[in-house]
């Protein structure tokens, strides 16, 4: 049986991530690196089965426990006019960055645009990214 999607001029197209999945080792250390070290609202805990929920904006991050977890593909966090903010409280967290943040392009429509990359305890990889107005650029 073949499913068919249905196009913008059918009148539907999606507008956001509604949820991604990422998969850990230990509920309880999850729990404490997302709401605690990066402040995400926790949604719900569900230890029967193994699942914590936390939400980042309009998006749910449903975190998975798992013997042999997978890593995931980069989760970008929004860092608009905050990447130097951002990168201080993640350092003071204690969190290192594999990559830290640096400027990948100069002067797209009036902001240069800024990335860097840290993980969480299970080789997930998390970025910033961030348009910054030229005048805030250090």
């Amino acid at each position: 049986m073949k499913t068919e999607i249905r196009t913008q001029k059918e009148g539907w197209i999606p507008t956001q991530i509604a949820q991604i999945d990422i998969e850990c080792t230990n509920l309880t250390l999850a729990e404490n690196f997302y709401c605690q070290t990066l402040g995400l609202p926790m949604v719900s805990r569900l230890p029967q089965i193994g699942t914590l929920l936390v939400k980042c904006g309009p998006t749910h991050l449903l975190i998975r426990e798992s013997i042999a977890p997978n890593k995931s593909s980069p989760i970008y966090l929004n860092a608009d006019n905050h990447i130097f903010d951002a990168t201080k409280a993640l350092n003071e967290a204690g969190i290192s960055f594999t990559e830290e943040p640096h400027r990948v392009a100069k002067n797209r429509n009036g902001f240069d645009i800024w990335l860097g990359f840290f993980e969480d305890p299970w080789g997930n990889s998390l970025g910033l990214i961030a348009n910054m107005p030229l005048d805030r650029v250090q």
